[in-house]
């Protein structure tokens, strides 16, 4: 039993260890199956918000293996102690014919302490293609007082991991989780 365990260990390990190059701006990151370049940085580290502020991040994910694929879209590390509601927001638009792509802005997730959180799940990739994005942020300017967002934090990292949702649900769909996944196929983050 020891020896299984260790076994599944270090073949798990190996599948998803994951190789950064690149220096400054361009950062490409790869698994054996997903190969993700940043145009930039992954890292967002916002100061100073105020109305009508502003960012946006390219990256591409390439998928090098011979069969199809599922990610994630996440943010690491996420920080976001903004108050209200509505203001502080992000976008993901698609500059490749295929891949995920958001028509509306929807809210950054809070987050008091630095976490993960997932916001984009199972993204189909098909095996050879490459996927190209833009997500943009803003803090969006209303008609009441804002005030109460002045020195708040918002900072993480994006990142790309393996979504496993779909698959796991294909070939057991008797699950709760398979069937929550198959009612609500477009909510971004679940509970």
């Amino acid at each position: 039993v020891l020896c299984s365990f260790i076994c599944a260990v270090g073949i798990t390990y190996a599948l998803f260890t994951t190789i950064i190059e690149g220096q400054g701006k361009q950062m490409v990151i790869t698994s054996n199956s997903l190969k993700v370049i940043f145009t930039d940085t992954n890292e967002i580290n916002a100061q100073n918000i105020e109305p009508q502020w502003s960012i946006s991040k390219t990256f591409s994910v390439e998928n090098t293996s011979d069969k199809p694929f599922n990610y994630d879209i996440i943010i690491e590390d996420l920080l976001n102690n903004f108050v209200t509601d509505g203001n502080l927001q992000y976008q993901i638009v698609k500059t490749s014919e295929t891949g995920y792509n958001m028509t509306e802005y929807v809210d950054i997730p809070k987050s008091s302490v630095a976490t993960d959180s997932t916001i984009v799940r199972n993204v189909a990739i098909a095996a050879g293609a490459t996927q190209e994005y833009t997500i943009n942020f803003r803090y969006r300017e209303a008609n009441y007082d804002q005030s109460d967002d002045m020195d708040r934090t918002f900072s993480g990292k994006l990142g790309i991991v393996n979504g496993t949702s779909i698959a796991r649900c294909e070939s057991n769909s008797n699950t709760l989780e398979c069937k929550v996944l198959a009612d609500n196929p477009s909510v971004i983050e679940r509970t």
